[in-house]
């Protein structure tokens, strides 16, 4: 599971909040390069809920404003293409509510990588 702000205008990198260390270590070296690309592609214009197809695999991301700072979050997932969609929804949208409960109010504020670990 990864957890990066948006970026907010084009040319400014997205910045990684959060992110489950023991999913690092499973997956490859293609995967790994993949989650990258998505992180750098995904803006304030992108589908709000997306599934993208990487072989036997799928990566889920939900994408939510921050009403307080404007800010806008990605959450993203990694699971078996096997694994229903409804519940790696279900899991981003859980995980959402408590990590903007928990820092939503400091995301903006956030100035190094993974801060929220």
């Amino acid at each position: 599971t990864l957890i990066f702000r948006v970026p907010m205008s084009p040319g400014e990198s997205p910045m990684p909040l959060a992110a489950s260390m023991d999913d690092e270590k499973e997956i490859g070296g293609e995967m790994r390069k993949l989650k990258g690309h998505i992180m750098r592609q995904t803006t304030a214009s992108s589908p709000t809920r997306c599934t993208i197809d990487a072989g036997t695999h799928s990566f889920h991301s939900i994408i939510v404003k921050v009403e307080s700072t404007g800010t806008n979050i990605c959450f993203l997932v990694l699971s078996e293409k096997s694994y229903p969609r409804k519940f790696a929804f279900n899991y981003l949208s859980e995980i959402q509510k408590e990590f903007v409960r928990l820092h939503g109010e400091n995301v903006d504020k956030a100035e190094r990588p993974y801060k929220f670990i």
